[in-house]
């Protein structure tokens, strides 16, 4: 798995992420393909963008696929994290028709998903310019943490914390509970223990997205942190069209 994961990827989170989609999509078997597609029949085809995009997930893609069926082959056309335009190709899929049907929606799912992580911060980067960061934070889909990090860095994104022991953040639910803002940083500096050194960060934000940007870009911060880019980027439209492969 080495082979086809980028490093910053944790192999185990996934292949279980992985694992866990296709068990939910493919339940018992795929009763479809079983019925209509003939056991020897092989298919080619081309991953292509429907719009332009900021491509993320081609190696999970291709993973997707290979747990399926690894004698599917699966080759990039596009960079990882490169600007395609409508109507590019992005990857090549070859091999036993029924498995790659059988991935095909996972594999697209991840994809899309991960592709719009990566078009939605692209966008953000830009608007942000040079001398501010643009940052994502802890709001992420269950079990997909991982993957939907690795996006916004697709996109020109930095990664805010993975974890809650990543860091010290102290949102307005620990200073209302400790008796300030002023008395929760001075408990947190006497603080011993595992983190103590780290830099204390105080959240007072919410609701930044794309569109007001450049509102808190003005104030001339170091980074701003944008739940969105993980919550609310859309997805970007990718399809697979199938033919049957010449021999």
């Amino acid at each position: 798995m080495k082979s086809i994961l980028p490093d910053g990827l944790s192999r185990r989170a996934v292949a279980d992420a992985v694992r866990r989609a296709l068990r939910e999509d493919i339940g018992a078997g795929d009763l479809t393909t079983r019925r209509v597609i003939p056991a020897k029949c092989s298919g080619v085809g081309i991953i292509r963008a429907k719009e332009r995009l900021v491509v993320a997930g081609l190696p999970v893609a291709r993973l997707v696929f290979r747990q399926v069926d690894p004698r599917v082959t699966f080759k990039l056309l596009r960079q990882e994290g490169s600007r395609v335009p409508r109507g590019a190709g992005v990857a090549r899929v070859e091999g036993p028709a029924g498995s790659i049907l059988t991935a095909e929606r996972t594999a697209l799912n991840f994809l899309q998903h991960l592709s719009g992580i990566a078009t939605y911060t692209s966008g953000c980067v830009a608007k942000a310019g040079r001398d501010c960061a643009v940052r994502d934070t802890r709001k992420t889909h269950p079990g997909l943490r991982d993957l939907e990090k690795y996006a916004v860095r697709g996109g020109g994104g930095e990664n805010h914390r993975f974890r809650l022991d990543d860091g010290i953040l102290i949102k307005h639910n620990h200073w209302r509970l400790a008796g300030g803002v002023g008395a929760s940083v001075g408990r947190a500096r006497r603080a011993r223990g595992r983190g103590r050194s780290l830099p204390i960060q105080v959240e007072v934000s919410g609701g930044i997205t794309q569109a007001c940007l450049r509102r808190f870009v003005a104030l001339r911060p170091d980074a701003v942190s944008l739940g969105a880019l993980t919550h609310s980027a859309p997805w970007v439209d990718l399809s697979l069209r199938l033919e049957a492969a010449k021999r």
